[in-house]
């Protein structure tokens, strides 16, 4: 395999126990090599207005063939 085959996910969720759900789940189906959480703080439109939360970001590194399984999951 080639280098531009596989690809980095980026997503976020709300709390640690989601963030560690789906760390389990998608390492346990072997949909992801390795993931990296980090806790950070995001500034989005909601609402009309403008929020501030913290958030868990995932980074997961995959093969780009397993995108659409991890995206069902």
């Amino acid at each position: 395999m080639e280098a531009s085959d596989y690809c980095l996910i980026k997503t976020t969720t709300d709390t640690k126990e989601n963030a560690d759900a789906i760390t389990k789940i998608l390492l346990e189906k072997k949909l992801i090599a390795c993931v990296q959480s980090s806790i950070i703080q995001s500034a989005y439109h909601w609402q009309g207005k403008i929020a501030e939360s913290e958030e868990i970001l995932l980074q997961m590194k995959t093969k780009k063939s397993l995108f659409k399984k991890i995206q069902t999951e």
